[in-house]
């Protein structure tokens, strides 16, 4: 497994710096074949761009470098389930259990990880729901 790179920012509070891949595990997303400028699934593997800003590990759950990986990947499959690209129905679970096995690899007691996982298992679901809009909608500024 790829290790990350990222800045702090003052305004999202991460992005990536260079690029980071992970394995998915089975029935996560696999061979969907989808890329785009920030992010890319390839068989079973996640790719996550350089410049890609993620806000980190959600509610009170304090950032630390044993979430980091985790809470972006997390954050990453939620909004491609946001956007409609994978089924918040039958993969939102896998996204979960994902996020709670790479905080124990990445050294996280297990017994803290597993409350994490209780708490997005629990509050979770809303932030996946399909927005199309979020893939559709292109804004301009003047």
């Amino acid at each position: 497994m790829d290790s990350l790179q990222y800045r702090k920012l003052p305004c999202y509070k991460y992005e990536v710096a260079s690029a980071f891949s992970v394995a998915l595990p089975d029935g996560l997303a696999c061979d969907l074949g989808w890329n785009s400028e920030y992010l890319q699934i390839s068989g079973c593997d996640l790719s996550i761009k350089p410049g890609y800003c993620w806000d980190g590990s959600s509610s009170i759950a304090i950032d630390s470098d044993k979430d980091m990986r985790a809470s972006l990947v997390h954050d990453a499959l939620y909004q491609l389930m946001r956007m409609g690209i994978l089924d918040y129905k039958t993969q939102r679970k896998a996204a979960d259990e994902l996020y709670r096995d790479m905080c124990v690899e990445d050294g996280m007691w297990k017994v803290r990880a597993w409350w994490r996982y209780k708490a997005i298992r629990k509050g979770g679901e809303k932030f996946t729901r399909p927005q199309p809009e979020l893939r559709e909608a292109i804004h301009e500024a003047p």
